[in-house]
């Protein structure tokens, strides 16, 4: 069980309880005995635990000045040869402000909710590549967001046009504009997962593991919980006419910060790996 107290996370394990049932030992205790029982286990900061945890803070990483270009081999399947993935990632702001996290998610909806979205039926109609890559989302549970977009089954040297097609995506969205029942869809898609309660993790669970990223990095817990003032303040950001539209001019076209990555397959990937470990 992990327990949240000023910022700083504690693990509480109890054997005696795990002893008598594989279920979830409250079940079987009030509330009051429980909170009880996990207060008198959580141990108080003391300077030394505290300057520990200073230690351990994740720094940001460094923005590029200028679009970089890397690549790296693999071992492809024997029918697979010529197959390229091609990914073009951009690193963006913090994710500790929940209502920039919500944001980050709400241009994730408009842009590959479904095979409509802009950028979705731009990568799956191309036929620069087979099919979109896997990791084509936007990543906002890490301390700084980043979104990344690409292509499997590319043919080889045609990196530059996969990142030329997203690149064009946000042009036209910049250009022509959002489409407004686009936003109010992709808006309304994020109200019903912020409400919905899903299966699998209890509940309560669920909304401290969501809170992980705002604990570990020492950012305000509370204010990520509270959705309906979070929500609001990305419907009053939303409702200024352009707003996405310069959002997506900053966080893509006018952001340096560009990694366009490839990866290349070598049939003699192994054999070259085990020359280079002797």
């Amino acid at each position: 069980v992990y327990v949240a107290k000023r910022g700083l996370l504690f693990k509480v394990f109890s054997q005696s309880a795990s002893k008598k049932s594989k279920n979830f030992w409250f079940s079987s205790t009030s509330k009051g005995d429980s909170f009880s029982f996990l207060t008198s286990l959580v141990v108080t900061s003391t300077d030394a635990q505290e300057e520990t945890i200073n230690m351990q803070i994740v720094k940001e990483s460094k923005y590029f000045n200028e679009p970089k270009y890397a690549l790296k081999n693999y071992k492809p399947l024997s029918d697979d040869e010529n197959n390229y993935h091609v990914l073009v990632s951009w690193l963006l702001g913090t994710s500790l402000d929940p209502v920039d996290k919500m944001e980050a998610k709400l241009i994730e909806s408009i842009l590959l909710e479904n095979s409509a979205s802009p950028l979705s039926k731009a990568l799956e109609v191309t036929n620069l590549g087979s099919v979109p890559s896997d990791m084509t989302s936007f990543d906002t549970y890490k301390k700084q967001m980043y979104f990344t977009a690409g292509l499997e089954g590319v043919s080889a040297n045609q990196e530059m046009k996969v990142e030329e097609l997203i690149i064009n995506v946000f042009q036209s969205l910049v250009k022509d504009g959002i489409p407004q029942d686009l936003i109010d869809s992709s808006l309304h898609q994020i109200e019903i997962k912020l409400k919905k309660i899903s299966g699998g993790f209890p509940y309560g669970l669920q909304l401290l593991m969501s809170s992980m990223p705002y604990i570990l990095h020492d950012a305000d817990v509370v204010n990520s919980y509270d959705l309906e003032t979070s929500l609001e303040s990305l419907k009053n950001r939303i409702n200024k006419k352009g707003y996405l539209e310069n959002r997506i001019q900053e966080m893509f076209l006018d952001n340096p910060s560009r990694l366009t990555f490839q990866l290349v397959p070598d049939k003699d990937y192994d054999q070259k790996q085990d020359n280079n470990c002797l």
